[in-house]
């Protein structure tokens, strides 16, 4: 493992443990004896006593340990648990907070100069949280935005779903951050498009509600005076739209070779007004082909 970033407070284990894979319905920690030692699972077989006295008790409960029994323990310290205080213990190192060591490979960049190094980044997260915490927990401390952190158990695991419990039982845990699709630039540029997208989605529905209100002249013609009208439309629509809607309140005659003229250039029949430099109160020209300017 890399050493953690020097940003970052000091981790207090030197070395992460593998994690275990969590259930469908959840995820249970796994208790430890009072030196951090793995308890082993083991039905009782027979007891023995001296005395009277059992061979085997909980040492937390004092149940005495019986055939038949479930017991969790830890041979090397004799500490022992029965079914429903491991249960207990489980429960109560849900809400417990523990140091996740999240470690990201080197990356290439976008661009030369722009790698991404190695690190390790350090968050103290409680043990039965979800994905989508410790994505948030990342942001919020790394600024690692959560559409491109993709959490794996190991470098080429499958990525781990926001739904999923984090699953780490002790201090100094290993979870791996990479890119989304196993390429951090494939990674990277779906983000940016996803981004976008919704970045665009919301400026069409901006310019929907936008609204212009434009004077449209219509130049003197032979024994016809000059006539003005003034049209509201909405910022999306097309030149070719408000041409149309023109003639209709000026009561004038469509023919052919039409146009509309700002600034003394021809407004294109397909652009979306919003995409010229139109404003609210300017005034456009209906202009013929045939016409001087």
């Amino acid at each position: 493992l890399p050493p953690a970033h020097s940003s970052l407070p000091p981790t207090t284990r030197a070395a992460a443990t593998a994690a275990a894979t969590p259930a469908m319905t959840g995820w249970r920690p796994s208790p430890r004896c009072p030196e951090g030692h793995v308890l082993e699972s083991k039905t009782v077989a027979g007891t023995w006593s001296f005395f009277g006295a059992a061979s085997k008790a909980c040492t937390k409960c004092s149940k005495d340990l019986k055939a038949g029994a479930v017991r969790h323990s830890c041979k090397r310290c004799g500490y022992h648990l029965c079914e429903e205080c491991n249960d207990s213990r489980a429960s109560e190192m849900l809400n417990e907070e523990i140091t996740i060591n999240v470690y990201r490979a080197a990356q290439p960049g976008l661009l030369p100069g722009l790698n991404v190094d190695e690190d390790v980044f350090q968050v103290k997260l409680e043990r039965g949280a979800k994905i989508r915490a410790l994505k948030a927990r990342l942001f919020e401390l790394y600024g690692l935005p959560p559409p491109f952190a993709a959490l794996r158990r190991d470098l080429e695991g499958e990525v781990l779903s926001n739904e999923e419990y984090v699953a780490l039982n002790d201090d100094g845990d290993v979870l791996y951050l990479g890119a989304p699709n196993g390429s951090p630039l494939e990674g990277l540029m779906d983000g940016l498009f996803n981004g976008l997208t919704s970045h665009m989605d919301g400026l069409v529905k901006e310019l929907e509600q936008l609204e212009f209100k434009l004077n449209v002249l219509l130049p003197e013609k032979g024994a016809q005076p000059e006539r003005r009208c003034c049209l509201t439309v909405v910022a999306t629509a097309r030149v070719q739209e408000l041409l149309e809607m023109a003639l209709l309140e000026l009561e004038a005659e469509a023919e052919e070779g039409l146009f509309l003229e700002f600034g003394g250039e021809r407004l294109p029949a397909g652009a979306p007004l919003h995409t010229l430099s139109l404003a609210d109160g300017d005034t456009v020209r209906l202009m013929s082909s045939g016409a001087g300017r």
